[in-house]
């Protein structure tokens, strides 16, 4: 059987004669989000290896666009480069405002991936428009303390302007709070339109040492 899930592209107004403010927000349950609901980074896409799924993408804003899986074994018609992703004659259209498209997927492997606008990129990036997708081992249950922390910038309007760096949707995150003698997992992303990211993991001033497992797909921090 194949799972469906519907994805909205959602755009809410800017204060003060700014940006709008852009976004992926996920359907959970029957009733659609609010037209200007907007989530920061976007909804997380939990998705299972080998198991068929269906993504209508929906375009609620004003600007066409639209939606690369970014690490993701794909088909190259869904792979989401407008005009360009596709073979012969049938090529990845863009998403009009008010249109959809329905990307097929099967995830072959287990990992941490993302996904992300494909269009007019710089202020659709920096607007918002990107999220985690994380495929998991079917019955694999979730790790408790597992952390997903996606790096990004705020609003920009070029490449050469300074930006403050986001942390999961924010320039002041919250701590995340890691056990003595525990083993964390840590999932991360980087999607910064205008700058490059740096992590390290500090004790003082001392660099700690990060041991990978699974390959690409999580890190194991000993604290």
């Amino acid at each position: 059987p194949q799972r469906h899930l519907r994805l909205f592209v959602t755009e809410r107004a800017a204060q003060g004669g700014g940006r709008p403010s852009l976004g992926y927000v996920l359907q959970r349950g029957s009733q659609e989000p609010a037209r200007d609901s907007i989530e920061l980074p976007g909804s997380t896409l939990e998705l299972v290896r080998n198991e068929p799924t269906a993504i209508t993408v929906v375009n609620r804003s004003r600007q066409a666009t639209a939606v690369h899986w970014h690490g993701m074994e794909i088909e190259s018609y869904f792979d989401g480069v407008a005009g360009w992703s596709g073979t012969g004659m049938r090529a990845a259209p863009i998403i009009a405002p008010g249109d959809s498209f329905v990307v097929h997927m099967t995830p072959p492997r287990a990992g941490t991936f993302m996904y992300h606008t494909h269009a007019s990129e710089l202020a659709q990036l920096t607007g918002g428009l990107y999220g985690a997708m994380i495929v998991r081992p079917r019955n694999r249950r979730v790790d408790a303390n597992e952390r997903l922390i996606v790096l990004a910038d705020s609003s920009a309007d070029s490449l050469r302007a300074p930006t403050a760096s986001m942390i999961n949707g924010r320039r002041i995150p919250e701590p995340i709070e890691l056990v003595v003698g525990t083993t964390h997992r840590l999932r991360f992303i980087s999607i910064g339109a205008v700058t490059l990211k740096r992590v390290q993991l500090l004790e003082g001033d001392t660099i700690l040492r990060w041991t990978p497992v699974e390959g690409a797909d999580v890190y194991e921090v000993w604290t």
